[in-house]
């Protein structure tokens, strides 16, 4: 009964109504802080679609994304349990054929030597998919301890630095913070945090890795050119940031010169 009430709940329809809602009062707690809203609008200057990137961080905090990350890893899990039996059968079925081949020319006329030929091919063929399939559900079915789908924020990641030409991961990193400060929550999410995933998805699942990045590449030309080019670099922005007495008197932060601007 539980289970029905999840998948009642996992409609097309209720995500696309929470959505609706959801955009709006992030787009208004994005507004809201200076440093975010930089951050989003070097983005879009770079190209990037804000309702695609709200959407896409929508999905990533939604607490059902949980759920379907335990759902997907489990049939991963079993599909390849099953998908490696059917391998070896298959494989022991087409050896077996080959086995008992009889030669054409001593062979009796009803033997089907054609059609266990033509047999023996297909059975061949069907393991080496069943063993790709295999392969490729085999890194899913292990979670390696992570209860979210990152292959959504790695998507974003990617689509970020195809479209705009650079990763801009502080700027993700911060949209992702006030993503989850609309649910309610706090994340510490920094550029640091962002590549440790970035690169654990990468190196975890190279084959959907590589087929996002395919898919993030094709998504530049689509974009088409950026509306303008991007000045104020990713340290100037750090700098922007609240300052502690105790980094200005290291010398950490440099200070403007205050006899130029008396000068102006």
């Amino acid at each position: 009964m539980q289970d029905d009430v999840q998948e009642e709940d996992l409609s097309l329809t209720h995500l696309k109504v929470e959505r609706k809602a959801w955009i709006p009062r992030f787009f208004k707690m994005v507004e809201a802080d200076s440093y975010t809203r930089d951050a989003l609008a070097f983005l879009v200057t770079g190209g990037m679609d804000r309702k695609q990137i709200a959407s896409i961080l929508f999905w990533y905090t939604n607490p059902r994304s949980e759920y379907l990350q335990r759902r997907v890893s489990s049939l991963a899990k079993s599909h390849v349990k099953m998908l490696d039996a059917i391998q070896k059968a298959l494989w022991d079925c087409q050896q077996s054929l080959d086995e008992s081949e009889v030669d054409r020319m001593t062979a009796p006329s009803s033997w089907p030597v054609k059609h266990i030929e033509e047999a023996a091919e297909v059975m061949l063929e069907a393991s080496v998919y069943a063993a790709d399939l295999a392969y490729r559900l085999r890194p899913l079915s292990s979670a390696k301890g992570k209860s979210r789908n990152e292959e959504v924020i790695v998507s974003l990641c990617l689509q970020t630095r195809a479209v705009t030409g650079k990763p801009h991961w502080m700027d993700i990193a911060s949209l992702l913070k006030t993503a989850w400060q609309v649910r309610g929550l706090r994340r510490n999410w920094d550029q640091d945090r962002l590549r440790k995933v970035f690169n654990r998805y990468r190196d975890s699942y190279p084959p959907q890795f590589r087929a996002l990045k395919a898919e993030a590449d094709g998504m530049k030309d689509e974009a088409g050119p950026s509306v303008g080019q991007v000045t104020r670099s990713t340290r100037n922005r750090r700098t922007r940031q609240p300052k502690s007495n105790e980094n200005v008197a290291r010398g950490a932060v440099r200070l403007p010169d205050r006899r130029k601007q008396t000068s102006d």
